[in-house]
């Protein structure tokens, strides 16, 4: 995702964005379609954003086992 304005938008609004529109929960799928090619990545420009990104996936984590969250497939997320 390219944003027209990255210091408009915060890394934590935009991977919340990123997980509400796909299932993290899905190793390497995503619907009916299967393959590497469909696997969940979050790719980071320097160590604040990987603290950032491992936040919120512990938090989506958290929400899931708590059973906050019911629409994936799996319980636990797989996004690398």
């Amino acid at each position: 995702v390219e944003l027209a304005d990255p210091a408009a938008t915060h890394l934590v609004e935009l991977l919340r964005f990123f997980f509400e529109f796909h299932d993290p929960t899905s190793c390497n799928a995503q619907g009916r379609d299967s393959g590497y090619q469909y696997g969940s990545f979050i790719l980071c420009g320097d160590e604040e954003q990987i603290k950032i990104a491992v936040a919120v996936k512990a938090e989506l984590q958290s929400l899931i086992q708590a059973g906050a969250v019911k629409c994936f497939r799996g319980e636990t997320v797989v996004t690398e």
